[in-house]
């Protein structure tokens, strides 16, 4: 049993952590695609596409849209993520805690980490392709990179994924401990 200044602890901060992850939710799906649409060469900076190299510097607006939907894609197992840990901590808000369905939410959100790690060179990859295909032959390229972000993105997914296992396995036994008495 958690004690009640320290669950209005838990309560307000997981408030402040549910707002942080709804803002986020809202606003990076917009920016990646604003981005790609209006200032495009803030990607060429990225470990992804550091190496293309393109004919025609000016993106065409069909690239940008294309390149536009590939990142959007990406950001799929992120955005997915950040659902579920809003989704976590609305379950804090409300003082559940040590449910089962809090545990549920912190594997998912660990998937989503652990798909975002193989996601991301994929994606970096098509970028490549994509950005270099109206390049003439011989200067097309196709760049596949898994560096150590996503190996500490990979990391990160498993530790949670322990983490929620552990969570997990600590509600059921105080949960079957609840039937006893």
């Amino acid at each position: 049993m958690i004690e009640p200044s320290q669950l209005h602890k838990i309560q307000r901060l997981s408030a402040v952590m549910r707002v942080l992850t709804v803002a986020a939710l809202a606003v990076l799906p917009v920016l990646l695609a604003a981005l790609w649409l209006f200032a495009p060469e803030i990607f060429w900076n990225t470990p992804e596409l550091q190496m293309v190299r393109r004919s025609d510097p000016d993106l065409p607006l069909g690239l940008r849209v294309a390149a536009a939907a590939v990142t959007l894609a990406a950001a799929g197992p992120l955005l997915f993520g950040l659902d579920q840990l809003r989704r976590l901590f609305t379950l804090y808000c409300t003082g559940k805690v040590f449910v089962a369905e809090g545990a549920r939410r912190l594997r998912a959100f660990a998937w989503a980490v652990i798909l975002m790690a193989v996601v991301q060179p994929v994606a970096g990859a098509a970028l490549t392709v994509l950005l270099t295909l109206d390049n003439p032959p011989g200067q097309r390229m196709l760049s596949i990179s898994f560096g150590s972000g996503e190996i500490q993105t990979l990391f990160v997914g498993l530790l949670f994924l322990v983490v929620a296992t552990i969570m997990g396995e600590a509600t059921r036994i105080a949960d079957e401990n609840a039937e006893f008495v």
